[in-house]
């Protein structure tokens, strides 16, 4: 299986992030992204990141042909890893990895709740029921990634669905940005532009989850999937043409790719031999990689099943190896980052998956899938324009 690692010294979204809070006044750790000078961000008086979930970079050149994204293509970064929307969209609110952030997939064993959540909804797992949060107390204890917001030189805007408003998740890592909510694409892109055109000098983010769930729920190239990216283009175009002589400059980019997943090529792991008798606890994470918790006694058993029933499929590896490669980040882990990760790892070969139980299980009858390791998954563009 060919591993593309997450390149945290130059090379990804979380550098990216320093780029921009470097340029607009606010130091992070990790080094400036290698292809987007911090200076031609500090130039403008308005700084706007788009973020199109899903969006690989590989999609983008399968699909863009004519497109203003295409066009504006200034190259490729990795995202994080693992690649996935939870961990992903946390450090683009943070401009922390994985490793700080501790944000580690759609399932997350929670060891202080002593439960499985599911952190972009602030549910819990299996009974799907909200968790309770007082005065926000809650969402602070399992999301203390940051003591405080980043203190940039100028007013900061989110652009967000209407259903972020009563999000948990994202009104704790949004606290600091004023809220501008929309209801379709042209709202999408017409908030954006209103933003731009306010008096001043701005950071606007700005996020649209449609291109995710056309994958998700049609396929990474199916052409439905297409037809999106097309709509996504259109109102691009419009909005580049709207602001011209503002002194913006616009970032495009994604959280991930996917790949497809045939139903025939997932593996339910409810009915793999002798495997849930050796963990602890149900398996977290993605379809495409999952953190296995192993009872102590039971380890050697665990490799003997996974040999047996999975090699070929999947590849194993130890979680505090792949945290000692840096896959989740350079620098000091969180010191809740561990518990989170199990102690093993489970991630798909190409065209494979894991699920708990088809039957019960909504999104496994999903087609497009991503927290894996293929190039599909973790290459995604970076779009700048100046206007």
């Amino acid at each position: 299986m060919k591993m593309i690692s997450p390149d945290y010294k130059g090379g990804s979204i979380v550098n990216l992030m320093s780029s921009v809070y470097n340029a607009l006044g606010q130091k992070n750790p990790y080094p400036n992204l290698r292809i987007l000078r911090k200076d031609e961000i500090k130039e403008c008086k308005n700084v706007v990141l788009i973020v199109l979930d899903g969006l690989g970079f590989n999609q983008l050149k399968r699909q863009g042909e004519k497109t203003a994204l295409l066009k504006h293509l200034s190259g490729r970064m990795t995202s994080v890893w693992p690649a996935t929307t939870a961990a992903a969209v946390t450090t683009f609110y943070t401009g922390l990895a994985p490793r700080q952030h501790a944000v580690t997939g759609w399932y997350m064993q929670v060891k202080e709740l002593g439960m499985q959540i599911i952190p972009l909804t602030f549910m819990s797992r299996f009974e799907r029921m909200p968790l309770s949060d007082n005065e926000g107390k809650l969402a602070s204890e399992i999301f203390s990634s940051r003591s405080k917001p980043p203190n940039l030189n100028r007013p900061v805007f989110a652009v967000c669905p209407k259903e972020f408003k009563s999000s948990v998740y994202n009104s704790y890592f949004s606290q600091w940005m004023s809220l501008s909510l929309y209801h379709d694409l042209p709202t999408f892109f017409g908030n954006i532009e209103k933003l731009v055109k306010k008096r001043g000098k701005k950071y606007v983010y700005a996020y649209w989850p449609g291109y995710d769930k056309h994958c998700h729920e049609f396929g990474a190239d199916a052409k439905k999937t297409k037809s999106h990216l097309r709509k996504i283009d259109a109102g691009f175009r419009k909005l580049l043409k709207s602001i011209e002589g503002t002194d913006t400059m616009i970032i495009v980019t994604a959280d991930h790719g996917l790949v497809d997943v045939k139903k025939k090529d997932k593996i339910i792991a409810n009915d793999v031999k002798r495997l849930g008798e050796c963990l602890s606890m149900p398996l977290a994470g993605e379809t495409r990689m999952h953190f296995a918790y192993v009872k102590p006694s039971k380890i050697k058993q665990f490799k003997s099943v996974f040999k047996k029933e999975l090699k070929g499929r999947h590849s194993l590896f130890r979680s505090e190896d792949l945290v000692k490669r840096g896959f989740f980040g350079l620098f000091e882990s969180h010191d809740k980052l561990l518990d989170r990760l199990g102690d093993y790892v489970m991630i798909a070969h190409e065209g494979q998956g894991m699920v708990e139980d088809l039957a019960i299980k909504k999104e496994h009858s999903h087609i497009g899938h991503h927290g894996g390791v293929s190039e599909d998954e973790m290459y995604v563009p970076l779009i700048v324009v100046r206007k």
